[in-house]
């Protein structure tokens, strides 16, 4: 009886789980976003792959940008002359 029971629970339990599963259709229906046009899926591709890769540098040239505008900023007596250079140089680059 209580095999009987636990063959039925099994059998029940695995008939459920099938007909809540399924087969997905076709190809790329069951994506978060749509591949109908291929302009705004490179967009997507592009965004979703450039910003996380550029961040690291943009965020190391935000430091750097911010550690040389606090040297000119404190440029007084003998580091006058470095900072000089170090303006002519910035002034030159740009």
């Amino acid at each position: 009886m209580i095999t009987s029971r636990l063959v039925g629970a099994a059998r029940q339990f695995s008939t459920t789980a099938i007909k809540r599963g399924g087969h997905g259709g076709s190809p790329g229906e069951n994506l978060p976003f749509k591949l109908g046009s291929p302009f705004s899926m490179t967009v997507k591709f592009i965004l979703f792959f450039s910003i996380p890769l550029a961040a690291p540098f943009l965020i190391v040239r935000h430091q750097m940008l911010k550690k040389s505008q606090h040297q000119l900023s404190s440029c007084s007596g003998s580091k006058a002359v470095e900072c000089g250079l170090l303006s002519a140089i910035r002034a030159s680059a740009s």
